[in-house]
């Protein structure tokens, strides 16, 4: 990417790959030459500089022209040539001496031309003559150039369009796709789409704006990093608005009446028609030389004119005064109404320290607000709000503005008015108002502190409506830390004056009923303190019940989502609720249940902020155990690459170690060694991110066969206060099976009594996983027939799992099918101990570790996969020496025996896997042999099956025979 000096180059691949195939073409004996066109500041040397990385021992000819070089006739050329003795007399002739030496050259050279917009007309038709008749000769000819009207420079940009020998390059600010490749490179973690829109969207995608983001985010502590407060500082810096200023003053205007036009679309911010424009600057606008400027867009649908991009329009109203910029708001007040005009009137004030008209100004957009919310315009309530807290950041003004954040989810905008909060007299709105700015700085204790030292009875709707809102966020940061709130009294005592404002509330709607003939007036207000209430009152059971006991929370979220069913405006709060209830469900077994409470909570929009993220945590570590791999990849890294949206936090820190599962599971540790290091190098992270880095590490250890290590990584998890609470009852059963692995079988009665009574689950999975840890007991001891029984039950509880979701079938462990197709390779590696003891069990274990291997063959889980192959191969290998007679048996071909390539022409329709199978077919294999030689599944084959005779036009197997024969 064009952004960096000293970090890794990301991007412009086919940019970078067209100028390699023209330094091809010149190692070869062919001129080239190649034009990059680009806007200031998107990054045209740092492309040139890579590519030309490589070439230093090439001679380098070059010149930087300026607009100076612009009035000198011959200039650039001179400067180019560099020949002593050279005039604008005998310029031509010396060109034709450079041109023919070049033609004789044995090795490269480079030609490098800067800034060609400055060109002056002899020099530019001198290169155009050259250009135009040299094609012979190891030269590499390079120029960069801004987008300009002056024909002389299109001219030589055509040429490079058309001519054999050069190349055209025309370069866009980064698109979404490479900012966020970008930034994943120099953070080291997942970066979502939508994060990479944001920066684009404030940066137009600029790289030196880019990587002023990825530099500020990268100083920042993991957990304590947030996308708006790094785009506020970096446009509040200096030396980012000197750089708009640049931008800014690269752009071309022929005349100052265009350069005003662009003033004043700058500061629109919105399109505006010719006729609007002529209205603000009392003069006629030139609309082709504003169009001509290459910075002004024609927007269709508003018929109107606009900055292209926002940075350049930053760099433009970075060149005002404050007064003149100013005066342009005040004269776009004027040609507008509404939203659009407040909002000019307010800019104006702002600009204008001797406006006095403030509290006016305040006045007139707290009313709009009240109108916009009332007309269900929420967005723009905000918006208004946000205005006025500009203008008069009032207690009243900010409480609003929490209020309408929390529903459009930009609650954290408050931040922007932490020293207005803090220089608040105490009250219980400021006391709310500072715990949630220390939220978003990922301060909990901090919270907590604010909302503790504020202790009244008295109380405010609106002082109340932030410090239960407070109160709240901060009960769901420690709960989700895994350090409940200590304070019973601060939740009590909140609760008490929420439902003395409910009953207050109650009361007031019971009196318009009754005076009211027509339909009852809306509940909006009541349903927003229920939801309130609601909320702390879930977050103190959390709080008061021991970790252990998660189930007792379930009840209590469930009669809140009910009383909260009757409320209009409460969706937000339920979806939440149900976030909470489906992690503690995923935690107690009920996976069914778990999954239908979290998938829509994870799919929500974006104001649920933090639930949704935590949502999608919740619901990959749902799929991780279903042995969907794939799809809880993409919720995890979904999870991951929206925390820089909101500010990072303790669900955060989650999302990053769950992203690290998947790959950690798979083999491929170095791709998240680096984020688990970073995550174990928090001071303080909390006992679930503790458990969930260390859940990492322990698939990472077992992915590489290292039963021991994983063994003592889980064990660790079951010393620590939270650590199986956090992931569930899998890692208590996966620690009994790495411990039987490991050669540490003198543990697992200990596991066995643990289960029973440390690990919060449903009795039927506890029991469950005692039968499993038995089975390995059992085995330990040498009693092959008890642990296959155990085996079999806990196999029989899986098969009767209800399927995760209705493309799932019966009978494949539901929500449990990576610990169904785990307990196949444990049964097959059971018989291949004791294959003789246990041979009436072999063609069903077989069954169901080809399953398994379907299952790991679809999480790309190698080495288990590889284990699974292993036992095929010694199971079978085993059956046919103890039944050498069993024609079945001596029939399938080894696991890695090559299947012939048919050549019949009628086969070329087919698919290589359906050619495998029908060449088996044709052998006589029934489909569960061909399922177990090629290891898929029964089904798999029997669909691939009834595809090949659709495809051949077939009607049998016999006639599938029959054809091949032939």
């Amino acid at each position: 990417m064009s952004v960096t000096t000293g970090h890794t180059f990301v991007g412009r691949a086919a940019e970078l790959e067209r100028i390699a195939e023209a330094v091809s073409r010149v190692r070869r004996g062919h001129t080239q030459f190649v034009v990059i066109e680009a806007p200031a500041g998107v990054g045209k040397t740092s492309l040139l500089r890579q590519a030309l990385e490589g070439l230093e021992d090439w001679p380098e000819f070059g010149v930087v022209l300026d607009e100076r070089m612009r009035e000198v006739p011959g200039g650039a050329a001179l400067n180019l040539l560099q020949v002593p003795g050279t005039t604008l007399e005998n310029l031509d002739r010396v060109l034709t001496v450079r041109l023919r030496d070049a033609a004789r050259l044995d090795t490269p050279a480079l030609v490098t031309v800067h800034e060609l917009q400055h060109v002056d007309e002899r020099s530019a038709e001198l290169f155009w003559q050259g250009l135009s008749v040299l094609d012979q000769g190891p030269v590499l000819v390079i120029m960069t150039v801004r987008p300009t009207q002056r024909p002389e420079v299109r001219r030589l940009i055509r040429l490079a369009q058309a001519s054999p020998h050069g190349t055209h390059i025309s370069l866009d600010p980064l698109p979404d796709w490479q900012i966020m490749e970008y930034l994943e490179s120099r953070l080291r973690l997942p970066v979502g789409m939508a994060v990479a829109r944001a920066v684009r969207r404030a940066t137009d995608g600029y790289p030196r704006l880019v990587e002023s983001v990825a530099d500020r985010l990268c100083a920042r502590h993991l957990g304590k990093r947030g996308l708006d407060h790094t785009l506020r500082t970096l446009f509040a810096d200096p030396e980012t608005t000197a750089f708009l200023r640049d931008i800014a003053a690269a752009v071309e205007t022929p005349d100052a009446q265009t350069r005003q036009a662009l003033y004043v679309l700058a500061a629109a911010g919105q399109p505006l028609s010719k006729h609007q424009m002529e209205q603000v600057l009392a003069q006629e606008v030139d609309v082709a030389a504003l169009m001509g400027t290459h910075v002004v867009r024609w927007d269709a649908p508003t018929f109107g004119y606009a900055i292209e991009h926002v940075t350049v329009a930053r760099g433009l109203r970075a060149e005002l005064t404050r007064e003149a910029e100013a005066e342009i708001h005040r004269a776009l007040m004027g040609i507008t109404t509404g939203f659009d005009a407040l909002r000019h009137e307010t800019a104006a004030l702002m600009l204008d320290s001797g406006n006095d008209h403030r509290e006016r100004l305040h006045g007139q957009l707290m009313e709009a607000s009240q109108t916009a919310a009332h007309a269900g315009d929420i967005e723009q309530a905000f918006e208004l709000t946000h205005l006025a807290s500009t203008v008069c950041a009032s207690e009243r003004t900010l409480a609003q503005l929490v209020q309408l954040g929390v529903s459009v989810g930009r609650a954290k905008q408050l931040t922007e008015f932490a020293d207005v909060v803090e220089a608040l007299p105490p009250s219980q709105t400021r006391a709310g108002l500072m715990a949630l700015i220390a939220l978003e700085r990922n301060e909990p204790d901090q919270a907590l502190f604010e909302l503790e030292r504020y202790v009244s009875a008295h109380w405010s709707p609106e002082g109340l409506a932030v410090y239960a809102h407070a109160v709240s966020d901060t009960s769901a940061h420690m709960v989700v830390r895994g350090s409940p709130l200590q304070s019973n009294e601060l939740l009590q005592r909140t609760l008490r004056q929420l439902e003395s404002w409910e009953q207050q509330l109650r009361n007031e709607r019971a009196k318009l009923i009754s005076q009211t003939t027509g339909e009852k007036p809306p509940a909006y207000q009541l349903g927003h303190v229920t939801s309130l209430k609601a909320m702390i009152q879930v977050w103190h059971v959390a709080c008061q019940q021991n970790p252990a006991e998660a189930g007792a929370i379930i009840h209590e979220i469930t009669a809140a989502i009910d009383r909260l069913e009757q409320y209009p405006g409460t969706e937000i709060v339920r979806t939440a609720l149900r976030s909470v209830r489906g992690a503690r469900l995923r935690q107690l077994g009920d996976i069914q249940a778990a999954y239908e409470d979290l998938l829509p909570a994870a799919v929500t929009n974006a104001a649920l902020t933090s639930y949704a993220i935590h949502a999608k945590v919740q619901l990959a570590l749902v799929l991780f155990s279903a042995g969907l791999w794939h799809e809880a990849q993409e919720y995890a890294a979904a999870a991951a690459g929206h925390t820089l949206l909101q500010n990072e936090d303790t669900t955060s820190l989650m999302a990053y170690a769950v992203a690290c599962l998947v790959p950690a599971a798979r083999g491929d540790w170095e791709a998240v060694a680096e984020i688990v290091e970073t995550l174990e190098r928090l001071p303080h992270p909390g006992p679930v991110v503790t458990g969930l880095v260390t859940w990492v590490k322990a698939w990472g250890a077992s992915a590489t066969g290292d039963a021991e290590a994983s063994a003592q990584l889980l064990t660790t998890m079951r010393h620590s206060s939270e650590g199986w609470i956090t992931v569930g009852v899998e890692p208590a059963g996966m620690l009994a099976r790495e411990l039987f692995y490991a050669g540490m079988p003198e543990m697992l009665r200990v596991i066995m009594r643990s289960l029973a009574s440390e690990v919060p689950a449903r009795d039927d999975v506890s029991l469950t996983a005692v039968t499993g840890t038995r089975a390995f007991e059992a085995w330990s001891r040498g009693e092959a027939e008890e642990a296959m029984t155990h085996f079999e039950e806990v196999a029989r509880y899986f098969d009767a799992a209800p399927p995760l979701r209705p493309t799932q079938l019966t009978g494949e462990g539901g929500g449990r099918g990576l610990y169904r197709a785990l307990l196949g390779l444990d049964m097959a590696a059971l018989v291949a101990q004791y294959p003789e003891r246990l041979d009436r069990y072999r063609s069903s274990v077989l069954e169901h570790l080809v399953w398994s291997a379907t299952v790991f063959q679809s999480c790309h889980a190698k080495t288990l996969l590889a284990r699974s192959t292993e036992l095929l191969n010694t199971i079978r290998s085993q059956a046919r020496s103890l039944a050498p007679e069993r024609t079945s048996d001596r029939a399938l071909p080894a696991l890695t025996a090559p299947v012939p390539q048919v050549v019949l022409p009628v086969m070329e329709q087919l698919s290589p896997r359906e050619r495998e199978i029908a060449v088996a077919v044709s052998r006589g294999s029934t489909n569960r042999e061909v399922a177990e030689n090629l290891v898929i599944s029964v089904r798999t084959v029997e669909y691939h099956v009834a595809n090949i005779l659709a495809k051949l036009g077939l009607h049998s197997r016999r006639e599938l025979r029959q054809l091949l024969r032939q």
